[in-house]
Protein backbone atom coordinates (compact mmCIF):
# COMPACT_ATOMS: atom_id res chain seq x y z
CA UNK A 1 0.00 0.00 0.00
CA UNK A 2 2.79 2.41 1.12
CA UNK A 3 4.80 1.39 -2.69
CA UNK A 4 1.35 2.26 -4.08
CA UNK A 5 0.72 6.01 -2.36
CA UNK A 6 4.29 7.01 -2.51
CA UNK A 7 4.28 6.16 -6.67
CA UNK A 8 1.00 8.13 -6.92
CA UNK A 9 2.34 11.03 -4.75
CA UNK A 10 5.79 11.44 -6.91
CA UNK A 11 3.81 11.32 -9.98
CA UNK A 12 1.18 14.15 -8.73
CA UNK A 13 4.51 15.88 -7.68
CA UNK A 14 6.24 15.72 -10.78
CA UNK A 15 3.39 17.08 -12.61
CA UNK A 16 3.04 19.73 -10.71
CA UNK A 17 6.23 20.69 -10.89
CA UNK A 18 6.35 20.19 -14.87
CA UNK A 19 3.20 22.93 -14.74
CA UNK A 20 5.02 25.30 -12.92
CA UNK A 21 7.67 25.49 -15.08
CA UNK A 22 5.68 25.17 -17.83
CA UNK A 23 3.12 27.83 -16.51
CA UNK A 24 5.61 30.76 -16.31
CA UNK A 25 7.42 29.92 -19.39
CA UNK A 26 5.78 33.40 -20.61
CA UNK A 27 8.02 34.96 -18.11
CA UNK A 28 11.22 33.07 -18.19
CA UNK A 29 11.08 33.80 -22.02
CA UNK A 30 10.24 37.40 -21.53
CA UNK A 31 13.52 37.59 -18.99
CA UNK A 32 15.79 35.52 -21.35
CA UNK A 33 14.87 37.89 -24.27
CA UNK A 34 15.55 40.78 -22.30
CA UNK A 35 19.16 39.32 -21.20
CA UNK A 36 19.88 38.44 -24.45
CA UNK A 37 18.45 40.90 -26.91
CA UNK A 38 19.06 43.93 -24.02
CA UNK A 39 19.86 47.33 -25.52
CA UNK A 40 18.68 46.58 -28.89
CA UNK A 41 15.76 45.70 -31.06
CA UNK A 42 14.12 42.03 -31.09
CA UNK A 43 14.76 39.76 -34.58
CA UNK A 44 12.15 38.30 -35.74
CA UNK A 45 11.95 34.25 -35.12
CA UNK A 46 11.70 34.22 -39.04
CA UNK A 47 15.46 35.76 -38.73
CA UNK A 48 16.71 32.54 -36.52
CA UNK A 49 15.30 29.39 -37.99
CA UNK A 50 14.10 28.51 -41.51
CA UNK A 51 11.20 25.98 -41.64
CA UNK A 52 10.52 23.93 -44.41
CA UNK A 53 6.89 22.96 -43.51
CA UNK A 54 6.19 22.38 -47.17
CA UNK A 55 8.48 19.43 -47.64
CA UNK A 56 9.29 15.77 -46.46
CA UNK A 57 12.40 14.98 -45.03
CA UNK A 58 13.51 11.28 -46.01
CA UNK A 59 16.80 10.50 -43.76
CA UNK A 60 18.51 7.56 -43.42
CA UNK A 61 21.12 7.34 -40.62
CA UNK A 62 23.38 4.38 -38.86
CA UNK A 63 23.51 4.49 -35.14
CA UNK A 64 25.36 2.65 -32.37
CA UNK A 65 23.42 2.45 -29.66
CA UNK A 66 24.67 0.50 -26.20
CA UNK A 67 23.25 0.03 -23.44
CA UNK A 68 24.87 -1.38 -19.92
CA UNK A 69 23.56 -1.98 -16.48
CA UNK A 70 26.29 -1.54 -13.41
CA UNK A 71 25.58 -3.37 -10.34
CA UNK A 72 27.63 -2.38 -7.48
CA UNK A 73 28.05 -4.63 -4.33
CA UNK A 74 29.59 -3.79 -0.94
CA UNK A 75 33.27 -4.78 -0.97
CA UNK A 76 34.34 -3.84 -4.37
CA UNK A 77 32.15 -6.87 -6.25
CA UNK A 78 30.36 -5.08 -9.68
CA UNK A 79 28.13 -6.96 -11.97
CA UNK A 80 28.44 -5.03 -15.96
CA UNK A 81 25.62 -6.35 -18.15
CA UNK A 82 25.26 -5.31 -21.37
CA UNK A 83 24.01 -6.82 -24.97
CA UNK A 84 26.75 -6.90 -27.96
CA UNK A 85 27.30 -3.05 -29.51
CA UNK A 86 25.16 -3.08 -32.76
CA UNK A 87 25.21 -1.11 -35.42
CA UNK A 88 21.86 0.25 -36.75
CA UNK A 89 20.31 0.85 -39.71
CA UNK A 90 17.17 3.61 -39.69
CA UNK A 91 14.98 5.40 -42.02
CA UNK A 92 13.23 8.48 -40.95
CA UNK A 93 10.47 10.26 -42.04
CA UNK A 94 9.64 13.77 -40.92
CA UNK A 95 6.87 16.28 -42.57
CA UNK A 96 5.07 18.82 -40.50
CA UNK A 97 4.54 18.33 -37.03
CA UNK A 98 5.02 14.32 -37.10
CA UNK A 99 8.06 12.19 -37.36
CA UNK A 100 8.43 8.12 -38.12
CA UNK A 101 11.30 5.78 -37.46
CA UNK A 102 12.36 2.56 -37.55
CA UNK A 103 15.45 0.43 -36.96
CA UNK A 104 17.10 -2.84 -37.39
CA UNK A 105 20.21 -4.66 -36.90
CA UNK A 106 21.38 -6.60 -40.12
CA UNK A 107 24.34 -8.56 -40.21
CA UNK A 108 25.91 -6.84 -42.92
CA UNK A 109 26.75 -3.99 -41.02
CA UNK A 110 27.83 -6.27 -37.70
CA UNK A 111 30.84 -7.80 -38.93
CA UNK A 112 34.60 -8.23 -37.46
CA UNK A 113 32.79 -9.75 -34.03
CA UNK A 114 33.84 -12.73 -31.97
CA UNK A 115 32.29 -16.27 -32.76
CA UNK A 116 30.32 -16.64 -29.86
CA UNK A 117 28.58 -13.01 -29.69
CA UNK A 118 27.96 -12.66 -33.46
CA UNK A 119 24.61 -13.76 -32.76
CA UNK A 120 23.82 -13.27 -29.60
CA UNK A 121 22.08 -9.98 -29.45
CA UNK A 122 19.22 -9.27 -31.50
CA UNK A 123 17.60 -5.37 -31.64
CA UNK A 124 14.54 -3.88 -32.51
CA UNK A 125 13.13 -0.29 -31.86
CA UNK A 126 10.04 2.17 -32.94
CA UNK A 127 10.41 5.62 -32.31
CA UNK A 128 7.36 8.23 -33.16
CA UNK A 129 6.58 12.15 -31.94
CA UNK A 130 5.02 14.72 -32.61
CA UNK A 131 5.71 18.96 -32.01
CA UNK A 132 2.92 21.31 -30.69
CA UNK A 133 3.68 25.25 -29.88
CA UNK A 134 7.09 24.59 -27.85
CA UNK A 135 6.18 21.18 -26.89
CA UNK A 136 7.68 18.21 -27.98
CA UNK A 137 6.12 14.70 -27.62
CA UNK A 138 8.00 11.41 -27.72
CA UNK A 139 7.42 7.57 -28.18
CA UNK A 140 9.51 5.01 -28.22
CA UNK A 141 9.49 0.91 -27.66
CA UNK A 142 12.40 -1.50 -28.26
CA UNK A 143 13.52 -5.26 -27.71
CA UNK A 144 16.34 -6.31 -26.81
CA UNK A 145 17.73 -10.00 -26.81
CA UNK A 146 21.40 -11.66 -25.89
CA UNK A 147 23.51 -9.74 -23.06
CA UNK A 148 27.01 -10.77 -21.41
CA UNK A 149 28.85 -9.95 -18.60
CA UNK A 150 31.77 -7.24 -19.69
CA UNK A 151 33.40 -8.30 -16.75
CA UNK A 152 33.81 -11.50 -16.65
CA UNK A 153 37.73 -11.37 -16.07
CA UNK A 154 36.61 -9.93 -13.23
CA UNK A 155 36.25 -13.37 -11.48
CA UNK A 156 38.87 -15.31 -13.26
CA UNK A 157 36.39 -17.44 -15.32
CA UNK A 158 37.00 -16.41 -18.69
CA UNK A 159 37.68 -18.80 -21.29
CA UNK A 160 40.57 -18.04 -24.82
CA UNK A 161 37.48 -18.66 -26.85
CA UNK A 162 34.56 -17.07 -25.03
CA UNK A 163 35.81 -14.39 -22.74
CA UNK A 164 32.59 -13.55 -21.27
CA UNK A 165 29.52 -14.89 -19.87
CA UNK A 166 26.82 -14.87 -22.13
CA UNK A 167 22.49 -14.92 -21.42
CA UNK A 168 21.29 -15.38 -24.87
CA UNK A 169 17.47 -15.62 -23.34
CA UNK A 170 17.68 -12.57 -21.39
CA UNK A 171 15.53 -10.09 -22.98
CA UNK A 172 14.70 -6.62 -21.83
CA UNK A 173 11.41 -4.83 -23.22
CA UNK A 174 11.45 -0.84 -22.91
CA UNK A 175 8.73 1.46 -23.50
CA UNK A 176 8.35 5.02 -22.32
CA UNK A 177 7.35 8.31 -22.96
CA UNK A 178 9.26 11.58 -23.22
CA UNK A 179 7.65 15.52 -23.40
CA UNK A 180 9.87 18.44 -23.40
CA UNK A 181 9.32 22.35 -23.61
CA UNK A 182 11.20 24.75 -25.01
CA UNK A 183 11.73 28.04 -23.34
CA UNK A 184 12.94 29.92 -26.26
CA UNK A 185 10.95 30.08 -29.52
CA UNK A 186 14.30 31.40 -31.21
CA UNK A 187 16.13 27.92 -30.71
CA UNK A 188 15.20 25.36 -32.97
CA UNK A 189 15.57 21.74 -31.76
CA UNK A 190 14.40 19.73 -35.09
CA UNK A 191 17.69 22.20 -36.59
CA UNK A 192 19.49 19.72 -34.16
CA UNK A 193 17.84 16.82 -34.36
CA UNK A 194 16.37 16.00 -37.89
CA UNK A 195 16.53 18.44 -41.17
CA UNK A 196 12.75 19.75 -40.65
CA UNK A 197 14.13 23.09 -39.93
CA UNK A 198 17.50 24.87 -40.10
CA UNK A 199 19.02 27.46 -37.33
CA UNK A 200 20.02 30.51 -38.97
CA UNK A 201 21.57 32.25 -36.05
CA UNK A 202 23.08 31.38 -32.54
CA UNK A 203 20.34 30.89 -29.76
CA UNK A 204 20.24 28.53 -26.87
CA UNK A 205 17.49 27.58 -24.63
CA UNK A 206 16.38 25.72 -21.23
CA UNK A 207 15.05 22.77 -22.17
CA UNK A 208 13.40 20.51 -19.47
CA UNK A 209 11.49 17.28 -19.71
CA UNK A 210 9.19 14.63 -17.95
CA UNK A 211 10.36 11.12 -18.74
CA UNK A 212 8.77 7.87 -18.15
CA UNK A 213 10.28 4.69 -19.05
CA UNK A 214 9.29 1.19 -18.02
CA UNK A 215 11.43 -1.83 -18.58
CA UNK A 216 11.00 -5.73 -18.14
CA UNK A 217 13.51 -8.19 -17.57
CA UNK A 218 12.99 -11.90 -18.33
CA UNK A 219 14.80 -15.31 -19.23
CA UNK A 220 14.01 -18.47 -20.38
CA UNK A 221 16.82 -19.78 -19.23
CA UNK A 222 16.75 -18.76 -15.82
CA UNK A 223 17.72 -22.05 -14.78
CA UNK A 224 21.07 -22.13 -15.85
CA UNK A 225 22.00 -18.17 -15.21
CA UNK A 226 20.30 -16.12 -13.20
CA UNK A 227 18.28 -15.82 -9.97
CA UNK A 228 15.67 -13.64 -11.26
CA UNK A 229 12.74 -14.80 -13.98
CA UNK A 230 10.84 -11.40 -13.87
CA UNK A 231 11.80 -7.89 -13.51
CA UNK A 232 10.07 -4.99 -13.78
CA UNK A 233 11.35 -1.21 -13.37
CA UNK A 234 9.46 2.03 -13.60
CA UNK A 235 11.35 5.49 -13.42
CA UNK A 236 10.01 8.56 -13.66
CA UNK A 237 12.48 11.80 -14.31
CA UNK A 238 12.62 15.70 -14.55
CA UNK A 239 15.43 16.76 -16.33
CA UNK A 240 17.01 19.65 -16.79
CA UNK A 241 19.11 20.39 -19.74
CA UNK A 242 20.28 24.01 -20.97
CA UNK A 243 20.90 23.84 -25.09
CA UNK A 244 22.58 25.85 -27.48
CA UNK A 245 23.79 25.84 -31.12
CA UNK A 246 26.45 27.99 -32.88
CA UNK A 247 26.12 28.49 -36.37
CA UNK A 248 28.95 28.98 -38.64
CA UNK A 249 28.77 30.37 -41.89
CA UNK A 250 25.69 29.96 -43.56
CA UNK A 251 25.26 26.06 -43.60
CA UNK A 252 26.66 24.59 -40.65
CA UNK A 253 26.51 24.39 -37.43
CA UNK A 254 27.60 22.69 -33.62
CA UNK A 255 25.06 22.35 -30.98
CA UNK A 256 25.15 21.13 -27.55
CA UNK A 257 23.18 20.04 -24.31
CA UNK A 258 24.01 19.45 -20.53
CA UNK A 259 22.46 18.89 -17.67
CA UNK A 260 21.20 16.79 -14.56
CA UNK A 261 18.17 14.93 -14.19
CA UNK A 262 16.41 13.45 -10.64
CA UNK A 263 13.47 11.07 -10.03
CA UNK A 264 11.87 8.09 -8.27
CA UNK A 265 12.83 3.98 -9.72
CA UNK A 266 9.71 1.53 -8.43
CA UNK A 267 10.50 -1.84 -9.17
CA UNK A 268 8.80 -5.22 -8.19
CA UNK A 269 10.91 -8.86 -8.89
CA UNK A 270 10.20 -12.02 -8.68
CA UNK A 271 13.25 -14.54 -7.40
CA UNK A 272 13.57 -18.37 -6.56
CA UNK A 273 14.63 -19.76 -3.25
CA UNK A 274 16.67 -22.66 -2.87
CA UNK A 275 13.70 -24.59 -2.40
CA UNK A 276 12.64 -23.06 -5.74
CA UNK A 277 10.12 -20.83 -3.60
CA UNK A 278 9.16 -17.76 -5.50
CA UNK A 279 9.52 -14.86 -4.02
CA UNK A 280 8.27 -11.24 -4.86
CA UNK A 281 10.58 -8.13 -4.16
CA UNK A 282 9.53 -4.48 -4.40
CA UNK A 283 11.03 -1.00 -3.74
CA UNK A 284 11.61 2.40 -4.52
CA UNK A 285 14.15 4.40 -4.90
CA UNK A 286 15.76 8.08 -5.32
CA UNK A 287 17.69 8.49 -8.68
CA UNK A 288 19.69 11.05 -10.38
CA UNK A 289 21.98 11.19 -13.01
CA UNK A 290 22.83 13.76 -15.94
CA UNK A 291 22.72 14.01 -20.03
CA UNK A 292 24.92 14.85 -22.64
CA UNK A 293 23.90 15.86 -26.19
CA UNK A 294 26.05 16.68 -28.79
CA UNK A 295 25.23 17.02 -33.19
CA UNK A 296 27.26 18.99 -35.77
CA UNK A 297 26.11 18.94 -39.61
CA UNK A 298 25.53 20.82 -42.37
CA UNK A 299 22.31 22.10 -43.88
CA UNK A 300 21.36 22.70 -47.53
CA UNK A 301 18.00 23.25 -49.21
CA UNK A 302 17.48 19.93 -50.60
CA UNK A 303 20.22 17.98 -48.50
CA UNK A 304 21.77 17.96 -45.27
CA UNK A 305 23.39 15.36 -42.68
CA UNK A 306 25.50 15.33 -39.70
CA UNK A 307 26.62 13.51 -36.40
CA UNK A 308 24.81 13.24 -33.09
CA UNK A 309 26.15 11.76 -30.06
CA UNK A 310 24.36 11.27 -26.61
CA UNK A 311 25.19 9.56 -23.22
CA UNK A 312 22.44 9.11 -20.30
CA UNK A 313 23.29 7.62 -17.58
CA UNK A 314 21.48 7.74 -13.57
CA UNK A 315 21.47 5.35 -10.60
CA UNK A 316 20.12 4.38 -7.38
CA UNK A 317 19.86 2.26 -4.85
CA UNK A 318 18.25 -1.18 -4.80
CA UNK A 319 17.93 -3.81 -2.34
CA UNK A 320 21.38 -5.31 -1.03
CA UNK A 321 23.08 -2.88 -4.15
CA UNK A 322 24.73 0.06 -3.43
CA UNK A 323 24.13 1.52 -6.69
CA UNK A 324 22.46 0.02 -9.65
CA UNK A 325 23.21 2.65 -12.70
CA UNK A 326 21.76 2.50 -16.01
CA UNK A 327 23.89 3.72 -18.96
CA UNK A 328 23.00 4.50 -22.41
CA UNK A 329 25.21 5.68 -25.10
CA UNK A 330 24.53 6.35 -29.13
CA UNK A 331 25.84 8.04 -32.24
CA UNK A 332 24.44 8.47 -35.49
CA UNK A 333 25.78 9.23 -38.94
CA UNK A 334 22.74 10.61 -41.38
CA UNK A 335 22.28 12.15 -44.44
CA UNK A 336 18.62 13.34 -45.71
CA UNK A 337 17.01 14.90 -48.41
CA UNK A 338 13.98 17.08 -48.45
CA UNK A 339 11.02 16.99 -51.43
CA UNK A 340 7.44 18.36 -52.15
CA UNK A 341 5.12 16.45 -50.63
CA UNK A 342 1.85 15.17 -51.96
CA UNK A 343 -1.10 16.86 -51.75
CA UNK A 344 -2.94 14.87 -49.86
CA UNK A 345 -0.60 14.89 -46.82
CA UNK A 346 -0.53 18.55 -46.83
CA UNK A 347 -4.76 18.06 -46.89
CA UNK A 348 -4.56 15.06 -44.06
CA UNK A 349 -2.67 16.56 -41.76
CA UNK A 350 -4.62 20.48 -41.90
CA UNK A 351 -7.64 18.35 -41.00
CA UNK A 352 -5.71 16.16 -38.20
CA UNK A 353 -4.87 19.89 -36.82
CA UNK A 354 -8.41 21.35 -37.32
CA UNK A 355 -10.00 18.79 -35.40
CA UNK A 356 -7.63 18.05 -32.19
CA UNK A 357 -8.47 19.89 -29.07
CA UNK A 358 -4.53 20.63 -29.22
CA UNK A 359 -2.61 23.03 -31.56
CA UNK A 360 -0.05 21.08 -33.29
CA UNK A 361 0.93 24.39 -35.39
Amino acid sequence: MGYTILKRKFIQASFFIVFLIFRNSSFCQEVNDSIINSGKEKLPISSYIEKYDTLIHFEPWLSTKLMEYRLYYPNNFKLFLRPVELNTLSLGLYYRFIDLSIGFSPKFINQNKPDYLTNLSKRFEFTTGFSFDRFYVSLDYSEIKGFYLRNTADFGRSLPEQPNLTFPELKVKQYGAMINYNFNPRFSRSGMKSGAQSQLKSAWTFMPAFQYARYRFSDKGISANLENDNTFSADLNLLFPLYGTLVIGKHSFISGGFGPSVGLDFYRSLSYTENQTIVTSKGTSISTGYLVDFAMGINGRKFYGGLQGYIRSYGHKIEEVDKMQKVFYSGHLYVGMRFNAPKWTKKTLDWVNKISPIKFE
